[in-house]
């Protein structure tokens, strides 16, 4: 994503984490990955307990919730 590749750029801190997982173990790591997609600490750790760590299935999960809430659907 874009907005998470301006954020790295800006903190410094991409490099220093893999950019494939997830680790909410790790205070500084869960309070990055919470802003760099945009949701709080509680809700990552929700949705890496729902679908494990692997970041692309951390952002899937993310857009979907939201597609839902917004209620967008597919055909209509």
């Amino acid at each position: 994503m874009r907005h998470e590749a301006d954020f790295e750029m800006k903190s410094g801190l991409g490099s220093r984490y893999n950019s494939e997982m997830v680790n909410v173990q790790e205070k500084e790591e869960l309070a990055y990955w919470a802003r760099a997609i945009q949701i709080t600490e509680d809700e990552l750790v929700g949705v890496v307990e729902e679908v494990g760590p692997s970041l692309q299935a951390v952002m899937r999960a993310v857009i979907l919730k939201d597609i839902r809430h917004r209620g967008i659907t597919a055909g209509k």
